[in-house]
């Protein structure tokens, strides 16, 4: 019986122990560039993606929305996601400050 109640103990850890994340991809409604965000569900990591450009971001959840931050040496980008529509807000700054704005889509991760 204590063999069972271990076996079924570790396989629950085991597969709680899988992160779960979300997905979306983001299309600019000015230029139509392509941003794929994923965020780790729980924690506040995730990435954001972008033509040859992949970075660790950092998430946080709000009420109704969700801030993905990238700082790499070239610029800090800060997309604000906002639910239920998932339309997109980004401000890119360095060298110079960029806006843009979009739609994103949630996909199946």
């Amino acid at each position: 019986m204590k063999k069972w109640m271990i076996a079924a103990l570790v396989a629950h850890l085991a597969t709680g122990a899988v992160a779960q994340q979300r997905e979306f991809v983001c299309i600019s409604e000015i230029d139509g560039t392509e941003y794929r965000l994923t965020r780790l569900e729980g924690e506040q990591k995730g990435s954001v993606k972008f033509g040859d450009t992949t970075g660790d971001a950092q998430v946080f959840p709000g009420l109704n929305n969700m801030t993905f931050i990238l700082a790499t040496e070239q610029h800090v980008m800060t997309f604000f996601v906002k639910s239920p529509d998932l339309s997109y807000n980004l401000s890119i700054r360095r060298p110079v400050l960029q806006n843009d704005r979009g739609q994103c889509t949630e996909t199946g991760a």
